[in-house]
C-alpha cells in the first residue's frame, strides 16, 4: 500500500534442467534461490496470507529461532545473510531418482558434489549402487532435518555458520528395502 512501491507480477517459469539461479533484493532483503522459479514462488509467498507464508511454517521458525539464538550468543548484532533449507523437500526428488537408479539426472548441487567424490554414477551414467535396495523416502525423511546458514561480516573478514537441527528423539529406526529377488520369493504363489 506504499505509494512509492512498484508491483511486478511475473509468471512462474517452467522448471527446466538448465534453469538459472535467481537472486534479487526485495524490501531490504537479499533473496537467493537455486532455481529462478523457486525465487518467484518465495516472492509471491511474501504477499500470501500468513498460513501460506514461509514464516508460518514450523521448520522455518525452528531454524530462524536457532539462528537468532546463536547470533545473540556470539554478539552478532546484524548478519548479512540467513539461509533456510527444508531438507526433506530439498532431497525428496533426488532420493526418488536414486531409488529408480537414475541419480545421474539429479540437479541438486550437493548430490552432484557427493557423486563426484564418491562415484555414485560411473562414466557411462549408470548408478553404481542399486537404488531399489534403499528404504522408502517416508522412512528416510524423518532423518532429514531443517538446516540453516548465517553469514556475519566484520572488518576482519566473513564468518559463516552452517547448522542442521537435531532429529526428534522419537525417530523410528531405519531399515533397508528388500532385495528384488527376496521380494519376489516372498510372494505367495497363486493357484490357476
Amino acid at each position: 500500500d506504499d505509494p512509492n512501491s512498484v508491483q511486478i507480477d511475473l509468471p512462474a517459469p517452467e522448471l527446466r534442467p538448465s534453469e538459472p539461479e535467481g537472486i534479487c533484493v526485495y524490501q531490504g532483503y537479499l533473496f537467493y534461490a537455486s532455481h529462478l522459479s523457486f525465487l518467484v514462488e518465495v516472492l509471491r509467498g511474501l504477499k500470501a496470507p500468513p498460513e501460506e507464508n514461509l514464516q508460518a511454517q514450523g521448520a522455518f521458525r525452528r531454524v530462524w529461532e536457532a539462528a537468532r539464538a546463536e547470533t545473540q550468543r556470539r554478539g552478532w548484532e546484524q548478519v548479512c545473510l540467513f539461509r533456510f533449507e527444508d531438507s526433506q523437500r530439498l532431497y525428496q526428488a533426488t532420493y526418488r531418482l536414486a531409488r529408480n537408479n537414475a541419480l545421474a539426472k539429479t540437479q541438486n548441487r550437493a548430490m552432484q558434489l557427493i557423486n563426484s567424490l564418491a562415484s555414485l554414477v560411473d562414466e557411462e551414467g549408470k548408478q553404481t549402487v542399486d537404488g531399489r535396495l534403499l528404504p522408502p523416502y517416508e522412512q528416510v525423511a524423518s532423518y532429514l532435518q531443517p538446516a540453516g546458514t548465517v553469514v556475519y561480516a566484520d572488518p576482519g573478514g566473513w564468518f559463516a555458520l552452517a547448522f542442521v537441527l537435531g532429529a526428534p528423539e522419537e525417530t523410528p529406526p531405519l531399515s533397508s528395502g528388500e532385495a528384488p529377488a527376496a521380494k519376489a520369493s516372498s510372494e505367495t504363489p497363486t493357484k490357476r
